[in-house]
Parts: C-alpha cells; structure tokens; sequence
C-alpha cells in the first residue's frame, strides 16, 4: 500500500492503479483495500481514457468493506461526480444522465458532503452542457432554505458565466428575491459582469 501511494504520489498512474488493484485482488480482506479501490480508481481517472474512466467506476462501485479512512466516502461520491463528468465531456449519454440527478435531486438535506457532490455535479454539467442545465438552475434558486445556499451560489456562477437571457432574467431575480444577502449580493456582482 506504502509503495501504491507513493508511486500514486510521483505521478506514475497507471503503475499505481496497477498497484492498487492488485492489493484489492490478493488481499480482499485487508484494512487497506477499501481504500486502495479508491485510490485506484483516482490514478484511473488521472490517466483519462476512457476505458479507464469506466474501469475507475467500476472501482469506485465495488461495495465490500468500509473505507479505512472516514473522509474518502465523500470523497469516493465526489470523484464518482468528477469521473462521470469526464465521460460526458468525452461524449457519454448515460454518464450525462448519471449527473443530471445527482444535480437535480429534490432532497433538502444539509449534509455538507452530499451538498458537495450535488454541486460538483452541478458544475460538470454546466461545463459540459450550459443550456440544458437551466430548468435544475431555475429549480435550484426557486428554494428558500438555509441548506440549498450554497448550491443556489453554485446555480448562480453557472449563470454568471452565460449572456443569454434566461440566465440573466434568473440572476436578477435572484438578486431581488433570494432570503440571503450573500446570494443576493453574489448574484448582483454577476449582473454587473453580464
């Protein structure tokens, strides 16, 4: 494991990947294999292709035992988020749909992870396809709770970045509506630069 990390840590991808599976494979019941999945599946996503994008899914969605290391469950959903965006921007339909809802998921959990892979997926989308995201961007800033700020910030970056509009309509009425002055300062601040 000490030698995958480091070779993860050098840059050498594909030999860690390699490293990293192999300590999933031989030792499935080890404390580390949990955690070389992931880290397998991050060298995978390093590397691009596409094939390894899925490998490094595949990876990720292997459920035997229990990350070692606690922050690596969010971070596994993150990833996932980053990974699935990489295959639409490389053309993938049903990875475009994966993202889609994660982003548009109706749940108002406060869970400060989820909210981060909900954003995460937010942002791929709005990167990869800018128009077909505005009905979640309307969804999203239409909510009034104190969980959904920060992703009605991220709704609103993703509109700060377009001229057409619908976007401006939504930033502006944002501006005058959103319950929070960070959101409705954030969102003048983009009026200005549109």
């Amino acid at each position: 494991y000490r030698l995958a990390r480091e070779t993860l840590n050098r840059g050498e991808y594909r030999r860690a990947s390699q490293l990293f599976g192999d300590i999933s494979q031989r030792f499935p019941n080890s404390v580390y294999a949990a955690d070389a999945r992931y880290w397998r599946a991050f060298a995978l996503y390093r590397i691009g292709g596409t094939a390894d994008l899925r490998d490094a899914l595949t990876a990720l969605q292997d459920k035997g035992r229990p990350y070692r290391q606690a922050s690596l469950q969010a971070d596994a959903a993150a990833l996932a988020a980053r990974i699935r965006a990489a295959l639409a921007a490389q053309g993938d339909p049903q990875a475009r749909e994966q993202l889609g809802r994660v982003a548009s998921d109706h749940s108002e959990t406060c869970d400060k992870e989820d909210l981060a892979v909900r954003i995460e997926a937010l942002t791929s989308l709005g990167q990869t396809d800018p128009e077909s995201t505005t009905p979640i961007l309307r969804r999203l800033l239409a909510r009034r709770d104190e969980c959904s700020t920060s992703l009605r910030r991220a709704a609103l970056w993703l509109l700060g970045k377009r001229t057409d509009p619908e976007a401006m309509s939504l930033v502006m009425n944002t501006a005058r509506t959103d319950p929070d002055t960070r959101v409705r300062a954030e969102a003048l601040r983009f009026l200005a630069a549109m």
